[in-house]
């Protein structure tokens, strides 16, 4: 939320951000400087990134299913450090 807080009274989620982008703007000489903040802010705000990636990784599941080849848990990690 604009004020800073969220829905429940606490520290809204994105506000973290929006004051790091704040901070850089003030200290940069061109708004361009700031632009790893302001994609960071507007990310944690609208996840398009994140809704991107998960698109892509459900369209290779679905790929991978229609061929017939597996798909893998996630867990791979785990399971090369319990071997």
């Amino acid at each position: 939320m604009a004020s800073g807080y969220g829905l429940h009274g606490e520290v809204g989620r994105c506000f973290p951000f929006f004051i790091d982008l704040c901070e850089c703007m003030l200290k940069a000489d061109a708004p361009e400087q700031c632009d790893d903040y302001r994609e960071d802010y507007k990310e944690c705000l609208w996840h398009k990134k994140q809704l991107a990636r998960k698109y892509l990784v459900d369209k290779e599941i679905r790929r991978r299913k229609k061929l017939g080849l597996a798909i893998p848990s996630g867990d791979e990690d785990d399971n090369e450090q319990q071997q």
